[in-house]
């Protein structure tokens, strides 16, 4: 993986210019999250020329769209038909805004032209007997990270969802006590092996987890000290093993991504939510335009959940997600963590998926494949020429002062039969 900067894209230059000059039939919502476009054929006719050296508004939309950018336009006529009235056009990216800092235009980049769901379907579908050898895990790495874009959308495929909460409170003796949640879906092709989560052996034997570190859609690593760390990830290349050097420092969050960050560019987009015992931190390393910065603490008594996306980007499957685990921390009042890890895998289970096309999160799937994925529990997604998919493992931890419970419902791919595993450490 390349770690080389690019710079700034002409068009995104160009649309930040203008949309902070003061330009005619330009302005921003009252909330600074969308510009508008007040008179369309004039700003076609009179601003265009100045800013891009051409009049064509499609050309204009299509460049929009190359950059991810949603157009908001009322009643969601299309702007064919509105630009014939001279109507209002508002265009949206969640971090192209009125506030934001110049310095992140670097960070915007083109949407892979033609991208459809077969060919990165393509590259998982071949021979799973090779699966179990390193080499081949890491060309296949390296094949989807072509397919995708660099932020942190992975295209069609790895659509998993974690839900984390950090609080403290006092136990009976009046001793201060540090509680940490996490539920999390983990997506996945029918026919890749997996494991449940498990003690490892040899050179990391203090480390419970899944298997495979080398490529994993999502993962949970847990040592005896009770440190986490939670990776959703898109295609992560982890050849300096990120995840077993954290886990197996001293360092606390904040030092171990300061030691991170100068090396964090080789890797391909990934979010990396880490749990040291004592504060929960979350890192992203390919995407600082996003709500979040690429590092911050997060807060305690809130309640995180997070996507193909970055930090804070309001996917209405999160969001959904939130507000239903909310509630279950909510009413929860008694010490029994076993009780509440079932509680808390209701809501994971949740197959509502978003019908109105306009609200499907932008990823660069084809509309019928973002349909599918939209839903909190991803039904198996069935395709004749290519393997099946779907969410296979629902977990939810809690780890209490020196505790740890941890539910995992894992799915056989070949019974297509639920099993439950509960550890206790």
């Amino acid at each position: 993986m390349s770690s080389k900067r690019t710079t700034t894209a002409a068009f995104i230059r160009a649309l930040y210019n203008l949309t902070r000059k003061g330009t005619p039939f330009v302005d921003w919502s009252a909330d600074g999250t969308t510009f508008r476009i007040l008179d369309i054929k004039r700003f076609a006719s009179e601003v265009l020329p100045h800013f891009f050296k051409h009049s064509n508004m499609a050309s204009f939309q299509r460049q929009l769209n190359y950059f991810s950018f949603k157009k908001w336009t009322k009643n969601n006529r299309t702007l064919e038909a509105i630009s014939k009235k001279g109507s209002i056009a508002e265009f949206h990216h969640p971090y192209f805004t009125r506030d934001m800092d110049e310095s992140l235009l670097s960070c915007f980049r083109r949407k892979v032209a033609s991208r459809s769901f077969e060919p990165l379907m393509d590259v998982y579908s071949q021979d799973y007997d090779t699966f179990g050898d390193a080499s081949y895990e890491h060309r296949i790495v390296q094949s989807a990270g072509r397919e995708k874009s660099s932020t942190v959308k992975p295209g069609c495929v790895v659509m998993c969802i974690a839900f984390f909460h950090l609080s403290t409170y006092a136990d009976p003796s009046g001793c201060g006590r540090v509680k940490f949640i996490v539920v999390d879906n983990r997506d996945e092709f029918y026919a890749r092996a997996t494991s449940p989560m498990h003690w490892w052996s040899k050179s990391h034997p203090d480390i419970f987890a899944r298997t495979s570190l080398i490529f994993y859609s999502d993962a949970m690593y847990v040592r005896r000290t009770f440190t986490l760390q939670q990776e959703i990830s898109s295609a992560v290349e982890l050849g300096s093993n990120v995840v077993t050097d954290f886990l197996q420092s001293d360092l606390n969050v904040s030092d171990f991504v300061k030691q991170l960050q100068p090396t964090g560019c080789n890797y391909a987009g990934f979010n990396l939510v880490m749990f040291d015992g004592e504060s929960l931190g979350y890192y992203c390393n390919l995407n600082p335009m996003g709500p979040t910065p690429d590092f911050t603490l997060l807060e305690r008594d809130v309640l995180y959940g997070i996507s193909n996306s970055v930090l804070g980007t309001p996917w209405i499957k999160v969001e959904r997600g939130k507000a239903a685990l909310a509630d279950v921390l909510a009413m929860h009042k008694d010490q029994d963590d076993v009780a509440l890890c079932r509680k808390l895998i209701r809501p994971m289970v949740d197959t509502t998926r978003i019908e109105a096309p306009e609200l499907l999160p932008q990823t660069g799937c084809p509309e019928a494949m973002e349909y599918q994925l939209s839903s909190i529990f991803v039904e198996p997604v069935c395709n004749p020429k290519y393997p099946k998919y779907g969410t296979r493992t629902t977990i939810a931890m809690v780890v209490d002062g020196g505790h740890a419970t941890i539910l995992e419902k894992d799915l056989d791919p070949t019974t297509l039969q639920w099993n439950e595993h509960t550890h206790y450490f």
